[in-house]
């Protein structure tokens, strides 16, 4: 019947996957071409900015791992989107070179039906360079709301992808398509689709809103007992328009095909599960990211943790005895494996040599977390008064610059959001 679901099906009939300390993974190789074309203008003027950027090609290939990690409280299934080596290149012929995307994850919140609720972490895989705000097509075709239809049969489904960089930087594009069954048998289902793309977002930080139009046609296999994508080939036009506070606007339409085929995942490719996180969703854990990257909270407890061995530094170096000391700030570089690295003097009031170089030395030793991040650049200051080293409230880490969201942009470009303020 329309009404009824793939994936749905074989929820109701096998019931609660079971639950283990580690999850395996169903892997998709992937191939992205896009071309854009980008217009814009302020008080009736072409935007000059982006005049070299006018028309532009791109390509992606790689592959993606989906892991299921959790239970939320409403029954749906969080999923980690974790990208193996990815390679981009300014058009299918090449040169291609390694993508900031590789290794990078993601947190996918959704039903076993396929929708897409909600992107977590996406801040990580956005903006220049990355790109993954306008490669969103990839999550649709790895994650498709599927009708169940028989050959020849049709029907309508809509669809919705929420694309949260942060509270105030949201995309969400939907896809009204009517889907016709093409064949069925009793593993596998292949349908095709084609229908229209619209949506609204913000980008708050720079003044701007954004409405979506456009078309998508595709064709899907998928396996009948879990709604596992086996193969997708997506091809969308998406017109995106921002509207500033300025009254400039830039339209960018993107056209994107996107193929994916489901591959074989790498040998002993496996995530833990947290059982309890999986098994009992509830308001608290609801709220809880998955420890993928490290935000500044983290940094900042764990330095608390550890102060004490800078505090040596005071006690055996010249330092020592003098009530007032000053300010050293220290700059260091948490690695993916949670080792700090490269730490150096930023500035120092100390005017103890000695007192500098053993902050260094024992900033390096710092073992944090591992993430899923590039090595984060970590700024801290040590303050010495009263004979002691004093606890300082934060870190300062060091943000990646993310440029205009949503549009199709080289990452040298140097366009900001404040070039179209008033």
């Amino acid at each position: 019947m329309l009404a009824s679901v793939l994936g749905a099906f074989a929820l109701g009939c096998a019931g609660r996957p079971s639950v283990t300390t580690t999850t395996t993974a169903p892997v998709w190789t992937f191939e992205v071409q896009g071309s854009f074309t980008t217009t814009g203008e302020r008080d009736g003027e072409p935007l000059e900015a982006l005049a070299p950027y006018a028309q532009m090609e791109s390509a992606l290939r790689g592959s993606v791992a989906r892991y299921r990690v959790r239970r939320f409280s409403d029954d749906s299934i969080g999923w980690v989107l974790r990208f193996g080596p990815v390679e981009q290149a300014d058009s299918p012929e090449g040169p291609w070179t390694r993508s900031e995307l590789s290794g990078k994850s993601l947190e996918l919140r959704g039903f076993e039906t396929g929708e897409i609720l909600q992107l977590r972490n996406a801040a990580h895989i956005s903006g220049p360079g990355r790109h993954g705000e306008t490669l969103d097509a990839l999550f649709f075709a790895i994650s498709p709301v599927v009708p169940d239809l028989e050959a020849g049969a049709s029907g309508w489904r809509r669809q919705t992808w929420p694309f949260e960089v942060a509270r105030q930087r949201n995309l969400h594009t939907n896809l009204q398509a009517e889907w016709t069954g093409l064949e069925r048998n009793f593993e596998h289902a292949t349908l095709s689709y084609q229908g229209k793309l619209d949506g609204r977002g913000m980008d708050t930080p720079v003044g701007a809103r954004m409405s979506v139009g456009g078309t998508a046609s595709g064709e899907v296999s998928v396996n009948v007992a879990d709604a596992t994508v086996l193969r997708h080939q997506v091809d969308w036009e998406r017109e995106l328009r921002l509207d500033y506070d300025s009254g400039a606007w830039i339209e960018q339409i993107q056209h994107l095909t996107v193929q994916v085929h489901e591959s074989e995942p790498a040998p002993g490719q496996a995530l833990p599960v947290d059982t309890e996180l999986y098994r009992r969703g509830t308001a608290e854990t609801d709220a809880q990211n998955l420890p993928l990257y490290i935000e500044p909270d983290e940094i900042h407890a764990t330095l608390s943790e550890q102060l004490a061995r800078f505090e040596q530094c005071y006690t055996f170096s010249s330092a020592r005895g003098r009530t007032q000391v000053g300010v050293v700030k220290v700059t260091f570089f948490i690695a993916p494996d949670g080792n700090a690295q490269g730490a150096y003097i930023e500035e120092s009031k100390s005017t103890l040599p000695d007192l500098d170089e053993c902050l260094v030395d024992q900033a390096n030793t710092l073992v944090f977390r591992p993430h899923d991040e590039e090595p984060i650049g970590v700024g801290y200051p040590f303050v010495f008064r009263d004979g002691a080293l004093q606890p300082y409230p934060m870190v300062a880490v060091k943000q990646r610059p993310m440029g205009l969201l949503w549009l199709h942009l080289p990452a040298s470009s140097g366009l900001e959001g404040p070039l179209l303020r008033d």
